[in-house]
């Protein structure tokens, strides 16, 4: 690691993550650049974590801060990004990997592209049988912003941020279940571009204990609900995505209809549907609309 400043800061938040994050932070070891910081920051966990760590920690490998309390993810986040010293920041979470060339693709690629300060790797998903799947990919070539309208398609695995980005936004402690992709919306209204590196390098670890898989529906729809009206009620944001307005809206009513899904209120979710449809009449073409329409005739029958 250096010891003047590093050329990535990964920030890594935590919470009661003690059976998962040395798998993630022995990703991090594993790469084949070494000039980085790791920043964890521990939303007062009440496993044996520190414990876990005290080496890690002891030997500088890490940087530990402990939060006085049990705060959101985004607070995490948001420390992370003001303690950190590195020329980009890469957000991790603790349970989820770094493939072994991740940083030293995403050097090459911010050496290459000077210009690009916000880029991002694909990435997919493993789960406890250490068995793969396709990343979820909404991602237009010829429109990013039409891309992140529709949804939030990075997640916050693999997203690259140069130092004077990261430095200037911060995660909504409101948004709380949708703040990656409320973050992504202003960040990438600000840089007006998004750069990408066509290849797999990170993975999203997908296990009983994510928030993902404890949802709660209403909280969903407050949410969503609550990142439209603040982006209508910000006039350059507003401004920047009116052409995707109507869409944007749509695809929050998708997600809203796929989390009514999980949540087993398939009434609930046929109703976000056709509310997405009134907004806009092409998602129903879509193959997300008819995935989520086939997983809601599907739970009813499981029903009965």
């Amino acid at each position: 690691m250096s010891t003047s400043q590093p050329y990535f800061s990964i920030i890594i938040p935590t919470y009661n993550r003690a059976q998962t994050i040395t798998n993630t932070l022995n990703s991090v070891y594993k790469q084949s650049f070494k000039d980085y910081e790791i920043l964890i920051i521990d939303n007062n966990s009440t496993d044996n974590i520190e414990e876990i760590l005290r080496i890690d920690i002891d030997q500088n490998k890490v940087k530990f801060f402990k939060n006085d309390s049990n705060y959101e993810r985004s607070y995490s986040r948001n420390r992370g990004l003001e303690l950190a010293t590195g020329q980009f920041a890469l957000l991790l979470d603790s349970d989820d990997l770094l493939y072994p060339y991740c940083l030293e693709d995403a050097y090459q690629y911010s050496v290459q592209n000077p210009k690009h300060l916000l880029f991002h790797n694909l990435y997919e998903f493993v789960d406890e049988d250490n068995q793969t799947s396709k990343g979820t990919d909404l991602y237009d070539p010829n429109n990013t912003f039409k891309s992140i309208a529709r949804g939030n398609f990075l997640a916050c695995n693999g997203v690259f941020m140069a130092k004077e980005v990261y430095k200037k936004h911060r995660f909504d402690l409101k948004a709380v279940g949708s703040e990656d992709w409320d973050f992504w919306l202003r960040v990438i209204a600000d840089t007006k571009h998004l750069g990408r590196i066509d290849k797999v390098n990170s993975a999203i670890f997908i296990h009983s204990g994510r928030s993902m898989a404890n949802l709660d529906l209403d909280k969903v729809v407050a949410t969503k609900t609550y990142i439209l009206n603040k982006l209508k009620n910000d006039k350059e944001l507003a401004s920047f995505y009116k052409p995707y307005m109507n869409f944007m809206v749509a695809s929050a009513y998708l997600f809203m209809a796929s989390s009514a899904n999980t949540c087993k209120k398939f009434s609930k979710s046929f109703r976000f549907l056709a509310i997405a449809l009134n907004h806009q009449l092409k998602v129903g073409l879509s193959r997300r609309f008819f995935v989520i329409l086939a997983n809601g005739f599907l739970g009813i029958l499981k029903l009965k």
